[in-house]
C-alpha cells in the first residue's frame, strides 16, 4: 500500500517538476491582461460550484485577483454549493436551468455523471474535465474514542477497535463525501487494506464535506474522509484527530478536478480556454510558499470556506498536527496545486479511478473505461491552453504509454469484483377562528373638547402590555448567560453573541459578492420566494376552497386527496420538485406553494359551507349571477376564514423556505444558517434565528392586518 517518497511517480514522468515561465510572446498576446487570441471568448463568464474546501483555491483566487477578467471572463460566478449530491443537480441543469456550468469537483464524479450512473432516470450528461485542481491533501480522520488505539495508516489496530464496539451491541460507520467520489474511494481502500469490508464490516455513509464536524460530535460516524479544513477543525475542538494523510496512501496522488459541462465548452471553446488558463494561472499562484499565509486568509473569507485562517494555514504550510500526540513539519503530503504536474488531467489516473469504482460496483465491471475516459479527459485542451501561457515541459504520454504506470508507482487498484457489493445507500379541516361576517362598526363622532393624546390610562394600559414581555425576556437572557458561562457549555452566552456576531448585526447590508452578504440580502431573497409562493397557494387555495366549499361532488372527491397530501412534510416535496422543474428556484417556491396552501383552502371551504342560508336566499331573489354571487357574498362571507387560512399559511411558507434553502444553497436566510453551522459560528445561527422569528412574527401581524382591514374587524386580530 506505501511507498517510498521518493518512488512516485513525478519520477517516472517526462519533464517531472516542470519549471513554469510566461514567454515574452504570449504576454504580447495578452494585452492589459485580456484574452485577445482570435475572436476572444464567446461569453463573458461562466457559473462554477465549489464546495468548501482549501483545494477549491484555485476558483477563489482568480476571482479575488481579477484572473478570470484578466483572460477576458470578468463575469465568472464562484457559487458554493451545500453538497456534492447539490453539484451533480446544479450541473445537470445547467447556468440555463439556474445551475451551474461546471465545478471544482471529485474526479470521479464527471464519469459517473457521463454516464448516467447517478444521474435523475440515470439520463447521461455529458461532462469534461479540464484540469486537475490539485494532488493529495485529503485525511481520514477517527473519533477520540479511538485515541489509546493509536489508529494510522495500519488499519488492523482499528478493525479490533470496531469489533468490540460492535460487540457491544452498537452501530460502526464510516463517512465521505459522495459514492464512487475520490473520498469513498480513499476510505474503502484503507479500510479493505486492514481486512475491513466497507459494505458488510460497516455501514459507509454520505455527509456533505461541511458538516462532518458537526455529525462527527454528535457521534454519527466513527470515521471520515475529507479535505481541509474539517480534519483540522475536528482537532481543534476536541473530537478526534487524523489517522492519516490520504498521500500516506499513494503520495502525490490526483484529487480534485475543474469539471465542465459538455455543451457549454462545445458551445463556447475560446471561453473555455480563456477559464481554464485562468484556472492554470492561479494554481501557479496558489503553489508559490511565500504565497501561503495570503492564500489561507483568501481561503478562509465569509464568502469561500468561512472559517478561522488557523484552520487552514498549518497544513497548507506542511505543518501537520495529526491530534494525537505526532507532529510533522514540512510534511511531504503537502497539498499540491501546480508543482510536480499537479494540473496535468492524466488519463492514467482516471484510469486508476474507473477502475477503483468497478471494484465497488459504482460502473459494470464490462465499462469500455478507454471509450469513456477518451470521451470525458481533454487533456488536449489543456496542453492547448498549456502551450499559449508558455509552459514548458508539457507531458506528452498517450493512454497507452500510461497504461502501466501505476503498476511502476507501487500503487495497484483493487481487482474488479473484490468486494465488490454496493454500499447501502441512504386531519380532518383546521380549526377556523374567525366569526361570521357582521355589520359595520358605528362610527362615533366626537362630543366636546379634544381628548388629550396621551393619558395617565393609555400609558398605564401600554405599560401592562410591554413590560411583562420585557421583564420576561431580561429574566431569560440572564438565565441564559449564567448557564452557558459554565465550562463545557454547548451554547455562547448572550454576551459572547454579541461579541462574535457583531459584525453581522451592525452592518446587515454589506455585499461582497456571490453569498457573502448581510443578513437583509439573504432575508430578501427569502422574503422574494416566500411573496411568489405564497402568492399562488392564496390564488389557487382561495379557488379550490370555493369549489369544495360550494359543491358537494367536490367536497366528497377532492377533500379525501387534501387530506392526504397537506401531511406530507414540506421538505419530502423538494427532491420530487427538482426533478419536475430542474431548477433550484421554482422548486424553493414550489415548496412554498404546496406547503402552504392546504390550511387555504380548508379554511375558504369551511367559511364557504358556513355562508348563512338567509345570504344564499338574497342572492337568488336579486338573481346574481355566479360570479356576483362570487364576488358580493361568497368572498365577504368567508373572509375571516380565509384569512385565517392565509395567516396559517404564511407561517408555514416562512418555515418551508428556510427549510428548502439548507438544501438548494443560494442567497437566503436558511442558507446562512446552514452554512453558519457547517463553519460552528453558532451565535451567527443565534442572530438569524431572531431575525427568522421576527420576520415570521411580522409576517403574521400583517397578514392579520390585512384581514382586519378587509373583513372590517370581524377576522380575528
Amino acid at each position: 500500500m506505501r511507498r517510498s517518497d521518493d518512488s512516485t511517480r513525478r519520477g517516472l514522468l517526462k519533464g517531472a517538476a516542470a519549471a513554469l515561465s510566461l514567454a515574452a510572446a504570449a504576454r504580447a498576446a495578452l494585452p492589459g491582461g485580456a484574452f485577445a487570441q482570435g475572436a476572444g471568448p464567446e461569453v463573458k463568464g461562466a457559473k462554477l460550484g465549489f464546495i468548501a474546501l482549501t483545494d477549491a483555491a484555485p476558483l477563489f483566487v482568480a476571482k479575488e485577483k481579477g484572473i478570470f477578467a484578466k483572460y477576458g471572463m470578468p463575469d465568472v460566478e464562484v457559487l458554493k454549493q451545500a453538497s456534492w449530491g447539490t453539484t451533480r443537480d446544479n450541473l445537470v441543469l445547467g447556468s440555463e436551468g439556474n445551475g451551474i456550468d461546471g465545478a471544482h469537483i471529485l474526479t470521479p464524479m464527471p464519469y459517473l455523471i457521463s454516464a448516467g450512473r447517478v444521474t435523475q432516470n440515470s439520463v447521461p450528461v455529458p461532462m469534461y474535465i479540464l484540469a486537475r485542481l490539485n494532488l493529495a491533501g485529503q485525511c481520514i480522520s477517527v473519533g477520540k474514542e479511538y485515541l489509546g488505539d493509536k489508529v494510522a495508516l495500519d488499519t488492523r489496530p482499528f478493525k479490533v477497535a470496531l469489533e468490540k464496539k460492535k460487540a457491544a451491541g452498537k452501530s460502526v460507520k464510516a463517512a465521505m463525501t459522495f459514492p464512487g467520489g475520490t473520498h469513498d474511494l480513499w476510505i474503502r481502500y484503507w479500510l479493505a487494506a486492514g481486512g475491513i469490508d466497507p459494505d458488510k464490516d460497516i455501514e459507509t455513509i454520505v455527509v456533505p464535506p461541511p458538516q462532518m464536524v458537526a455529525n462527527m460530535k454528535v457521534g454519527t460516524m466513527d470515521c471520515f474522509c475529507v479535505c481541509e479544513p474539517w480534519n483540522e477543525q475536528l482537532i481543534t475542538q476536541g473530537i478526534g484527530y487524523t489517522a492519516l494523510t490520504t498521500g500516506e496512501l499513494w503520495k502525490d496522488h490526483p484529487e480534485k478536478a475543474l469539471g465542465m459541462r459538455a455543451a457549454w465548452v462545445d458551445k463556447n471553446p475560446n471561453a473555455a480556454k480563456a477559464l481554464l488558463m485562468a484556472v492554470m494561472e492561479a494554481q501557479q499562484w496558489c503553489d508559490k510558499p511565500e504565497n501561503r499565509d495570503e492564500l489561507a486568509g483568501i481561503v478562509a473569507k465569509r464568502q469561500w470556506i468561512n472559517v478561522p485562517v488557523g484552520d487552514v494555514v498549518k497544513r497548507m504550510k506542511g505543518e501537520f498536527d495529526y491530534g494525537d500526540g505526532r507532529k510533522v513539519s514540512n510534511s511531504p503530503h503537502i497539498m499540491k496545486y501546480w508543482a510536480d504536474d499537479a494540473s496535468y488531467p492524466y488519463k492514467s489516473h482516471d484510469l486508476w479511478f474507473l477502475t477503483e469504482d468497478i471494484r465497488w460496483g459504482k460502473f459494470d465491471p464490462q465499462t469500455d473505461t478507454k471509450a469513456l475516459i477518451e470521451k470525458v479527459n481533454r487533456e488536449d485542451l489543456w496542453r492547448d491552453a498549456a502551450k499559449t501561457l508558455g509552459v514548458s515541459a508539457i507531458p506528452a504520454l498517450d493512454l497507452a504509454r500510461q497504461g502501466d504506470l501505476l503498476r511502476r508507482q507501487g500503487l495497484r487498484s483493487g481487482k474488479p469484483g473484490r468486494l465488490s457489493r454496493q454500499p447501502r445507500h441512504q386531519e380532518g379541516g383546521v380549526m377556523a377562528l374567525g366569526t361570521t361576517l357582521g355589520g359595520l362598526a358605528a362610527t362615533r363622532k366626537g362630543e366636546g373638547a379634544r381628548r388629550p393624546l396621551v393619558t395617565a390610562a393609555s400609558l398605564k394600559g401600554f405599560a401592562a402590555r410591554v413590560v411583562p414581555p420585557l421583564v420576561v425576556l431580561a429574566l431569560f437572557l440572564l438565565l441564559w448567560e449564567v448557564l452557558c458561562q459554565r465550562p463545557g457549555a454547548g451554547l455562547p452566552p448572550p454576551s459572547r453573541v454579541l461579541a462574535e456576531a457583531h459584525d453581522i448585526i451592525v452592518d446587515p447590508f454589506y455585499d461582497n459578492g456571490g453569498t457573502d452578504k448581510g443578513l437583509f440580502w439573504h432575508i430578501s431573497a427569502s422574503l422574494q420566494r416566500v411573496a411568489l409562493g405564497f402568492t399562488l397557494a392564496a390564488i389557487a387555495g382561495i379557488l379550490l376552497g370555493t369549489l369544495v366549499g360550494q359543491s358537494e361532488w367536490a367536497m366528497r372527491g377532492l377533500d379525501p386527496i387534501f387530506q392526504v397530501l397537506r401531511t406530507i412534510p414540506p421538505l419530502a416535496w423538494l427532491p420530487l420538485s427538482l426533478a419536475a422543474f430542474r431548477d433550484g428556484q421554482p422548486s424553493a417556491i414550489f415548496v412554498i406553494f404546496i406547503t402552504s396552501i392546504w390550511p387555504i383552502i380548508i379554511n375558504t371551504a369551511v367559511g364557504i359551507r358556513n355562508i348563512p342560508q338567509d345570504y344564499r336566499n338574497v342572492a337568488a331573489v336579486l338573481r346574481l349571477n355566479a360570479f356576483e354571487f362570487f364576488g358580493k357574498v361568497m368572498l365577504p362571507s368567508a373572509a375571516p376564514y380565509i384569512f385565517t387560512g392565509l395567516r396559517i399559511g404564511v407561517g408555514l411558507s416562512w418555515l418551508a423556505i428556510v427549510a428548502a434553502e439548507m438544501l438548494i444553497g443560494g442567497v437566503g436566510i436558511g442558507f446562512f444558517i446552514w452554512d453558519a453551522w457547517n463553519s460552528s459560528h453558532i451565535s451567527e445561527i443565534i442572530v438569524a434565528l431572531v431575525y427568522v422569528g421576527v420576520i415570521g412574527f411580522v409576517l403574521d401581524r400583517l397578514v392579520a392586518f390585512l384581514g382586519h382591514l378587509v373583513t372590517r374587524g370581524t377576522a380575528t386580530a
